[in-house]
């Protein structure tokens, strides 16, 4: 199982910054997300919370025969922006492909100020804050579509055991939890910024775009991919995009990207007839 696993002893002794929990206003909530059978599937985390807040833990179960982890991170995510221009100082996770017959687990934790100069940066209070994606691919069997997987937040499990907290004025908070369902459908998948689907992003699909914008060009085939930028327009941006990730080591798309699979809501954002790309 491809999981980062940085300092991960050092993070649980830290984890509670060496306060109990305690109860607080704050929620941890996996949206519903969609993916067609043998696609990815992309999980977003959004937290709640009354407080300014020093750090996060996050652990999830999933039904290890219809999902399996690919990869996870905080890139493009709403939890970015309200940092900046402070980013997460130490971000690492821990899990199991198979924790138990049919389980897999993952846990992970992120602390915004764990380096010199000690600056105090904390993420404020919010309603609904993106901090974290995973990305699972998804089990190849048509059977599956109009059903429904259910990722679960959990608290308890690996050793020692790892708990749900936010962690505010040095104390760790239990969220409330929410779990998520992965539904699997039959919409096209795409590769986000591979606007001419031909299965890899370039300044081809920048030159695609610019073509299509100014000098009456092919339409993309599936506009969710040539969206590059993930905001739901299709405009010069997404031209910028490609660009800046190409050539200036700029962010890359938003998922799915680089490997094929559905928005982040599961759902077609501009519409998608057909990509071939993937």
């Amino acid at each position: 199982m491809k999981i980062i696993s940085l300092y991960v002893s050092l993070f649980i002794m830290l984890a509670s910054f060496f306060c109990s929990p305690v109860d607080g206003q704050v929620t941890f909530k996996v949206l519903n997300t969609n993916t067609n059978p043998g696609s990815s599937a992309t999980a977003v985390i959004e937290i709640s919370h009354d407080s300014d807040i020093q750090g996060y833990q996050i652990a999830m179960t999933w039904d290890s025969g219809l999902l399996t982890f690919d990869e996870l991170g905080t890139t493009g995510l709403e939890i970015e922006l309200l940092l900046a221009p402070a980013t997460i100082e130490f971000f690492t996770s821990t899990g199991s492909s198979e924790l138990s017959p049919g389980i897999g687990w993952l846990a992970c934790a992120a602390i915004f100020d764990f380096s010199p100069p000690f600056e105090g940066q904390m993420l404020p209070a919010g309603i609904g804050q993106s901090a974290l994606w995973v990305r699972f691919n998804s089990a190849d069997d048509p059977s599956l579509i109009n059903s429904c997987t259910t990722i679960d937040l959990v608290n308890g499990l690996g050793q020692p055991p790892i708990t749900n907290i936010v962690t505010s004025g040095g104390s760790s908070i239990i969220p409330d939890l929410t779990s998520g369902d992965v539904c699997f459908v039959s919409i096209p998948a795409f590769r986000r910024g591979d606007a001419n689907a031909d299965s890899v992003l370039n300044i081809a699909d920048a030159i695609f775009l610019i073509q299509h914008f100014f000098l009456a060009g092919p339409s993309p085939s599936c506009n969710d991919a040539a969206n590059s930028n993930g905001d739901a327009s299709l405009d010069l941006g997404d031209v910028i995009t490609v660009i800046n990730y190409q050539f200036l080591n700029g962010t890359p798309p938003p998922p799915p990207f680089p490997s094929c699979g559905l928005s982040s809501n599961g759902q077609t954002e501009l519409g998608c007839a057909f990509f071939n790309g993937c």
